[in-house]
C-alpha cells in the first residue's frame, strides 16, 4: 500500500491538531479539575514509558518517511531534533523490558529536553517572527532553510510543529511518571 503525500501529511496533521487539544485539556484540567482527572493522570503515569515509546517511534517513521520515501531533505535543526528523538525509541524500549525502567527515565527527559528546545527554537524561526536572516545560520550541512516549510496544515502545522508536539507529549507523559509513577 503506498499512501501519498498529501494523504500522510493530512492524517499526521489530523493527529497533531487532536494532540494540541488533548495538551490544552491536560493542562486545563490539571490547573482547575484535579481531583477529576486523577483517573486520567493515573492511566498515563502507569503507561507512560509505552505511550513515549509510540510518540517517539512515530516521530521517527514520520520523519524517515518524509526523507526517504518522499525525498524531502532534513535541514540542520530537523537533523538535530532527529538526533535527540531517535534515541529515545531506543530508551523506552529499554525501560518497557528492564525490572526497573524509571532508572532510565532520566536520559529519556534529558534528551527530550534538548529536543523540545530546538524544536521550539525551529518553530519560532519558521513562525516568521524571527527575521529570515536567521536561515543563513541554520542552513551550516543542509543546503535546506530552516525557515522553509514543505507543508502547512491548519494554518500552522508544519514539520517543526510535529517534532515541537511529540517533544512537549512526551514531556507530559515523563513528567506523569517521575510525578506520579
Amino acid at each position: 500500500m503506498n499512501i501519498s503525500a498529501e494523504s500522510f501529511t493530512s492524517m499526521l496533521s489530523l493527529v497533531t491538531l487532536i494532540a494540541h487539544v488533548c495538551i490544552i485539556l491536560f493542562l486545563l484540567g490539571h490547573l482547575f479539575f484535579k481531583k477529576k482527572v486523577r483517573g486520567i493522570k493515573e492511566h498515563f503515569s502507569r503507561n507512560g514509558i509505552t505511550y513515549s515509546l509510540l510518540v517517539s517511534l512515530g516521530a521517527m517513521l514520520g520523519s524517515l518517511y518524509y526523507s526517504d520515501m518522499q525525498g524531502l531533505e532534513p535541514c540542520t535543526l530537523c537533523w538535530y531534533q532527529r538526533i535527540f528523538m531517535y534515541p529515545l525509541v531506543f530508551i523506552f524500549t529499554l525501560a518497557l523490558f528492564r525490572k526497573d525502567g524509571r532508572a532510565i527515565l532520566p536520559y529519556a527527559a534529558f534528551l527530550n529536553f534538548l529536543g523540545l528546545l530546538l524544536a521550539g527554537y525551529h518553530t519560532y524561526l519558521q513562525s516568521g517572527l524571527a527575521t529570515k536572516e536567521g536561515s543563513a545560520t541554520c542552513s551550516i550541512y543542509s543546503e535546506v532553510s530552516c525557515t522553509d516549510s514543505y507543508f502547512i496544515e491548519y494554518g500552522y502545522i508544519t514539520i517543526p510543529v510535529l517534532s515541537l508536539t511529540s517533544f512537549v507529549m512526551i514531556a507530559i507523559l515523563l513528567w506523569l511518571k517521575k510525578k506520579h509513577g
